[in-house]
């Protein structure tokens, strides 16, 4: 019968027992084995959230020191090569008046060659030097992608960050 009220008297009674008292001891430590596990859970999560914030922080700190260097030595690099450029024209406006008067020319085409020599090493050295830098460069891209995908896993936990700026890229 459907609306029958003893029928539904006697499905609520074996669906539910109902005590006088409330909940018996078995359900309570049940409640409370489930809530220590969902407690150690959410414990793990937010040491692993937070493991992951300080190695992102050490990440950018390292990326950022290393950029700052290779600035550094690409401007040493280009002094360098400017010297040295503006040595060699002295020295090769010194050979063209000592190629009229003869004595020492020898002397200032040796020191020339040696210059030029040296201009040619400077030279790769800022090549090698654009070149490890442009990999940097990549290298901050490609880390730039992993923060963002990370700051979104982070965000999904409901853990709240600190905004860190992206890492801007050696224009």
């Amino acid at each position: 019968m459907v609306g029958d009220p003893r029928a539904v008297l006697v499905s609520r009674k074996r669906s539910t027992p109902h005590t006088a008292v409330g909940p018996s001891a078995n359900e309570i430590a049940i409640y409370a084995v489930e809530t220590k596990a969902i407690i150690h859970v959410l414990w793990g999560l937010l040491m692993i959230a937070s493991i992951m914030i300080v190695s992102l922080a050490i990440m950018v700190a390292s990326l950022k020191y290393n950029l700052r260097s290779a600035r550094r030595r690409e401007v040493q690099h280009a002094r360098q090569v400017a010297a040295h450029a503006a040595e060699r024209q002295a020295l090769e406006q010194r050979l063209a008046q000592a190629s009229t008067v003869e004595p020492g020319a020898a002397e200032l085409k040796v020191e020339l060659r040696r210059l030029a020599g040296i201009r040619v090493k400077a030279e790769e050295r800022l090549v090698a030097q654009n070149e490890e830098l442009e990999a940097l460069r990549r290298s901050v891209a490609e880390q730039n992608e992993e923060l963002a995908i990370l700051r979104e896993l982070v965000a999904h936990t409901g853990v709240r960050v600190a905004q860190v700026k992206p890492l801007r890229s050696v224009a």
